[in-house]
């Protein structure tokens, strides 16, 4: 069903629910697995870079 704009509710109601879950699993594992990974090399060091900048965003956002 369309809602009063033309988008279907299956599209929209995604888009909103979804980001909430999401930012907390990053968060949690950004907590976990960011320690143990630095100072590796390849692709553990990779997702060390991702982790530790969803640790820099949430400091932000409590600290500003």
């Amino acid at each position: 069903m369309p809602a009063a704009d033309g988008a279907a509710l299956d599209a929209t109601v995604p888009w909103a629910v979804v980001p909430v879950p999401a930012a907390v699993v990053a968060l949690w594992a950004a907590g976990r697995y960011a320690p143990p990974l630095r100072d590796r090399a390849g692709w553990r060091g990779r997702i060390s870079v991702f982790l530790d900048s969803v640790l820099l965003v949430r400091q932000l956002l409590t600290r500003p």
